[in-house]
């Protein structure tokens, strides 16, 4: 699955050309997934891989998270 990175951010994305943490282009990543999965065992993550009887099934990546998010910043999507 093709997506896009920010080397600034770590941003990984499925589409766009420009990281909108930062406003540099993305480059190209030829495999999202895997990109992904390195990511988050350099970051001392644990990769498990998901059943397929269970409710995550249809989706590609799926986290728990340590710490919630922060909210959207005021006119962000």
């Amino acid at each position: 699955m093709d997506g896009g990175g920010g080397d600034r951010d770590g941003l990984l994305a499925l589409s766009g050309k420009t990281c909108p943490l930062c406003g540099e282009p993305l480059r190209e990543v030829p495999d999202i997934i895997d990109e992904l999965t390195e990511s988050a065992i350099d970051d001392g993550a644990e990769v498990r891989h998901i059943e397929p009887e269970t409710e995550l099934r249809t989706h590609q990546a799926g986290a728990l998270l340590r710490f919630e998010l922060p909210p959207p910043e005021a006119g962000a999507r």
